[in-house]
């Protein structure tokens, strides 16, 4: 090959990888369109071990199949919401997934462009519930080894709780939270130095140890396949459940990842 074939070649091969990598990089961008919103979905209503989310309950799921399935005490985020604005959620049982069916529960939102919300399907099939939480995430800079917490009370049994820091002596934290009430994003400093913070949920009124949550360390070293779930991020601990369950729908805490 002569020296203007290879110059040619070479220049081919330069043009290619940037418009590889000018399509790559389209293709990240679209994925963070403005015209959306963000709203995690979290089954908690004792009785319901599936819910599918109807994002615009004025029009049927085509595929009920394949639809969104939040399974009990967990949940789902759905990050490119194109349903932004006014509309009405609606959630059903698994099983009663007709277009005849009447929902599990609905409920009317405001979801703004660009805006972060979460949602928890709570109660029981006989008398459900939801609460709809407008987030406000924090930005923890890497200079600032911090977590943010934010705590939730959707105990179907309805009592309210107080939450305490399990150490000598106790730190309370939160005090006579109701239900369906939800704090704010707390910090937490998240160094290495730092082992575990571990969470007490009381009864509020008699004082009984509910259950426990324990974070283990916040500030640990992250790995490709074991990130760090805390450190520099929100995560919200919902408590829930039902004081008059046992098994499944006993109460427990679960962890749910914000950003």
């Amino acid at each position: 090959m002569c020296k203007e074939q290879v110059k040619t070649a070479r220049s081919y091969m330069l043009l290619l990888f940037v418009i590889t990598a000018a399509s790559m990089a389209s293709c990240k961008k679209t994925t963070l369109s403005s015209d959306t919103a963000s709203l995690t979905v979290v089954n908690a209503a004792v009785g319901q071990r599936q819910i599918i989310p109807n994002f615009d309950a004025s029009t049927p799921l085509p595929q009920y199949f394949y639809s969104l399935h939040v399974i009990y005490g967990s949940f789902s985020v759905a990050d490119q919401l194109d349903y932004t604005g006014k509309r009405m959620l609606a959630f059903y049982n698994y099983i009663d997934t007709l277009p005849q069916a009447h929902p599990l529960v609905t409920v009317p939102v405001d979801l703004e462009t660009g805006s972060v919300h979460s949602v928890f399907v709570t109660g029981t099939p006989a008398h459900p519930d939801v609460l709809f939480t407008n987030d406000t995430i924090a930005y923890y800079p890497n200079n600032d080894s911090t977590a943010g917490i934010r705590f939730v009370n959707i105990l179907s049994s309805g009592e309210s709780v107080n939450i305490n820091q399990q150490v000598t002596p106790a730190v309370k934290e939160v005090s006579n939270l109701a239900y369906k009430g939800a704090t704010g994003f707390i910090r937490y400093p998240a160094t290495r130095s730092i082992t575990s913070y571990k969470f007490e949920f009381r009864n509020a009124v008699t004082g009984t140890l509910i259950n426990t949550y324990t974070v283990n360390q916040p500030g640990a070293q992250g790995l490709s396949y074991n990130p760090n779930l805390w450190l520099f991020k929100n995560n919200t601990l919902a408590l829930i459940g039902s004081t008059d369950s046992v098994g499944t729908y006993r109460p427990q805490v679960i962890l749910i990842n914000n950003f």
